[in-house]
């Protein structure tokens, strides 16, 4: 909340992910920190992103949506 960053990791199983769930999940996290702490504005600091792993240890494949917000007042 000090510096107005939000780093913004969704993660699931890869063949339960969708994108559009993910976006409106994030979405509504960053409405809710906008509002927790009082910020009016904000801006994408890189283009939202999804990743896909394999953890080696139970072999599950996972999906990584990732966003990078900068809040103003």
């Amino acid at each position: 909340p000090l510096t107005g960053e939000v780093r913004l990791y969704y993660t699931c199983h890869a063949v339960a992910f969708d994108q559009g769930e993910a976006m409106n999940t994030a979405l509504a996290v960053l409405k809710d920190f906008q509002e927790k702490y009082e910020y009016y504005h904000y801006k994408y600091m890189k283009r939202d992103s999804v990743k896909y792993y394999k953890d080696e240890k139970t072999g599950f494949k996972w999906a990584m949506y990732q966003s990078y917000v900068r809040f103003t007042r």
